[in-house]
């Protein structure tokens, strides 16, 4: 003789089982687009995902520019036992525009570039350059407790992009071990000049224009 399930412990199951599916059926609809997003970069030549370094660095930097100078500003405000000077959009755009010129000539000159060659260390460079800057996104959304300029893109497509790209290029041999560990080095130390750098020369062609 079968023992017959109550009616409430019956009714608990189903809404457990019915949550579980939903929460199966949302993961198929994610799990997809990923795999999409996966497969149309690896049809790519790895000549071709190089160039996506400076397009995906002009999407971030739409999104970062028309909120950068009230970022710079809440920064500045909340560190200011450091002395950061804000900066207006005006320098922002300038300096992105000079640091977009520079990827896209260093993507132009190297992204034919030979496995292990100086080129190929200097495009890695500039991506772990971009992976340490949407790092820094991360973390000042943290330490600000709200968004910050280019929060999203950041999240969405440099980190994971950055995480693609190095993969392939050490799956490929297109850079060994030692020569991506200095590329990573190389990055993550010229992130702070680059910013620096890039706004002072924004802040120039801006009082010449």
């Amino acid at each position: 003789m079968h023992d017959r399930i109550p009616g409430p412990l019956k009714n608990d199951r189903t809404e457990i089982e019915d949550a579980a599916i939903r929460g199966v059926s949302s993961k198929e609809k994610i799990l997809p687009g990923l795999k999409h997003v996966r497969d149309y970069l690896d049809g790519l030549s790895f000549r071709q995902v190089l160039w996506l370094i400076p397009v995906l660095f002009i999407i971030h930097d739409i999104e970062e520019t028309p909120t950068i100078a009230s970022y710079s500003q809440a920064l500045s405000e909340r560190l200011g036992f450091l002395n950061i000077q804000p900066f207006t959009n005006e320098q922002a755009i300038f300096a992105m525009v000079l640091l977009i010129a520079i990827v896209l000539a260093l993507t132009y000159m190297f992204a034919g570039s030979p496995k292990n060659g100086i080129g190929m260390i200097i495009l890695l460079s500039i991506q772990c350059l971009i992976f340490v800057n949407a790092i820094t996104h991360i973390l000042s959304a943290i330490y600000l407790m709200d968004y910050t300029s280019g929060l999203v893109t950041a999240i969405m497509i440099n980190i994971p992009f950055s995480i693609y790209l190095f993969n392939r290029a050490l799956k490929e041999g297109r850079i060994d071990g030692k020569r991506f560990a200095c590329s990573f080095i190389i990055g993550s130390v010229m992130y702070l000049p680059s910013v620096v750098i890039g706004i002072k020369a924004g802040e120039i062609i801006a009082s010449l224009v």
